[in-house]
């Protein structure tokens, strides 16, 4: 696979003035992000516990495995083979070894740059290796998990292999506590295995903000809140927190602006604060504030999201742009019988809808499915005047937070 540049994430819009309001302008940066999900290589063991010998080789002939897309469920249509009772388990699922390896290139240009790997999720545990090395270990099956591949990865015209073996048996055991995992166990839901959720390539400069992936990476990546919110005046000041990184070998004294933009791409608000002078290595974060006037509060009935641009300057030279898609609301909880409840921008919401399953599978295609199909499970709670969901066991899919962002749930 050749890498080519995203222009979903690097597009530029042109600057012209409308009624006095500016287009916002996406200045380039070395930052990338790029969809991993197409032409992995797959097999799965031919007993649950058959290992496959030198798989994460880089020379190692994958040549007829099967190719697939991720997010994969490698168990999709072996579920709900026998009718089960509450804890009962699912017993037709195959639960135990697969293997994936996915092949890419990254051009020349981009040596010298951060490289990031970023699994959504894998169940249940997952080793991952680059060019026949191990590059790191997923253990908790729910949560993303991410690694600096920067220091062994290809340019040009070597190629880079990128190899998975997961391991989704209920036996299994953490390996530094040698701990099975309780949540694992037989239950009213079927163990998908596989990576099971969306992967991602990304690469950054030298100083960059860093990705919301804890595990693994340990980095807290960017938080926007907004506080002061007046409903009757339309306003509200809105924070920006971002981890930052100076990867460089110098210190550098690091600004950063934010830009709260609208779904015209009219820039709504301006967010400042103060430099921050930063040694080699270090991590820290760095926050800007500004007021959006003429806000346009989310709610359930009409879901508005703005794109927030978070940019980072060293010596007045764009050197990182973080993009986030969020809404800000007001939210209140109010006891007392008959008068209390949740108000969102000072109303009552009654809350209806579902205790939602986290895996929210689908028949025949298991928990790993197109994007698409998550828009479809948000419109159809919508349909049916739904506007809530909890979370049943563990944690939902990030696309199913952003579906459900784009929905008003």
């Amino acid at each position: 696979m050749q890498i080519r540049s995203a222009a979903v994430v690097l597009g530029v819009f042109v600057i012209f003035a409308a009624f006095g309001q500016d287009k916002f302008k996406l200045p380039d940066s070395p930052r990338e992000r790029f969809d991993f999900n197409a032409d992995w290589r797959f097999v799965r063991a031919a007993k649950p516990e058959e290992d496959i010998s030198g798989f994460e080789a880089a020379g190692f002939n994958d040549s007829k495995w099967e190719v697939v897309s991720t997010p994969h469920s490698f168990n999709d249509v072996d579920s709900f083979r026998t009718i089960i009772s509450h804890s009962g388990g699912d017993r037709g699922a195959y639960r135990g070894l697969a293997f994936y390896r996915k092949h890419f290139k990254l051009p020349e240009s981009m040596k010298g740059r951060n490289v990031f790997i970023e699994f959504e999720g894998m169940r249940q545990a997952g080793q991952i290796f680059l060019n026949g090395k191990q590059v790191g270990l997923s253990e908790n099956g729910v949560t993303p998990y991410g690694i600096d591949l920067s220091g062994g990865v290809n340019f040009g015209d070597q190629e880079n292999v990128l190899a998975v073996r997961i391991d989704n048996r209920t036996t299994y055991a953490e390996q530094a506590t040698k701990t099975t995992f309780e949540w694992n166990a037989n239950a009213t839901n079927p163990n998908y295995g596989g990576i099971n959720r969306r992967v991602w390539l990304d690469v950054t400069g030298k100083i960059y903000q860093t990705l919301p992936v804890y595990d693994g990476l340990q980095t807290q990546g960017t938080y926007i809140y907004p506080s002061n919110i007046s409903v009757a005046d339309h306003s509200a000041d809105i924070t920006v927190d971002s981890q930052v990184h100076n990867g460089s070998d110098d210190q550098a004294t690091v600004a950063m602006e934010g830009v709260v933009v609208d779904r015209d791409g009219i820039v709504r608000a301006k967010l400042s604060g103060e430099p921050l002078d930063m040694v080699s290595g270090e991590k820290s974060p760095i926050e800007v504030t500004g007021h959006l006037a003429d806000a346009h509060l989310w709610s359930v009935n009409d879901p508005y999201l703005y794109d927030v641009y978070t940019i980072l300057k060293v010596d007045d030279k764009v050197v990182d742009v973080v993009k986030t898609t969020t809404g800000f609301r007001k939210v209140d909880f109010k006891g007392g019988a008959g008068t209390g409840g949740v108000y969102i921008n000072d109303k009552f919401v009654y809350l209806k809808g579902f205790a939602q399953r986290a895996t929210n599978e689908w028949a025949g295609i298991g928990q790993a499915y197109p994007e698409w199909m998550h828009d479809l499970t948000a419109k159809q709670i919508r349909d049916c005047n739904g506007n809530y969901v909890r979370w049943m066991h563990v944690a939902p899919q990030a696309v199913d937070v952003q579906a459900f962002d784009r929905y008003g749930i």
